[in-house]
C-alpha cells in the first residue's frame, strides 16, 4: 500500500501537469485508475497582476508589464482581441492566448 502523502503528492503532480488539458488519468486513494476532470483556470485580463500574466505561455515579465500598462492607460480590456494593441502581441501570440485568458470587467460586490 502506498503511503497517503505519496498518493496526495502524485495527485497534485497530475493536476499540475494537466493544466494544459481538461482531463487526466489519476490513481486515487482506492488504487483505481480513473479519468479526472480538472477545471481550467483562465486569467482575467481586467484584474490579473503582472506576475499572473507573466506565467502565461509566450508572455514573460516584460510583455506582462506592457499588458498591464496598456490596461491602465487604455481603460482596461473588454475583449481578448484588444491585446493586439500591446506592442509585442502579434497574431500568433494572440491566438495562443485565446484559450488562456478572458476579459471580464471587475465588479465590486
Amino acid at each position: 500500500m502506498t503511503p497517503r502523502h505519496v498518493q496526495l503528492g502524485a495527485l497534485a503532480a497530475a493536476i499540475a501537469c494537466a493544466a494544459a488539458a481538461s482531463w487526466s488519468l489519476a490513481t486515487l486513494g482506492d488504487g483505481v485508475r480513473r479519468e479526472v476532470v480538472i477545471p481550467r483556470h483562465r486569467v482575467n485580463l481586467a484584474t490579473a497582476s503582472v506576475d499572473e500574466i507573466a506565467l502565461l505561455p509566450g508572455v514573460g515579465p516584460s510583455l506582462a508589464g506592457r499588458i498591464v500598462a496598456e490596461r491602465a492607460r487604455g481603460g482596461g480590456f473588454t475583449t481578448v482581441d484588444e491585446l493586439a494593441r500591446v506592442a509585442g502581441v502579434g497574431a500568433a501570440t494572440l491566438e495562443g492566448l485565446r484559450v488562456e485568458v478572458h476579459a471580464e470587467a471587475h465588479v465590486d460586490r
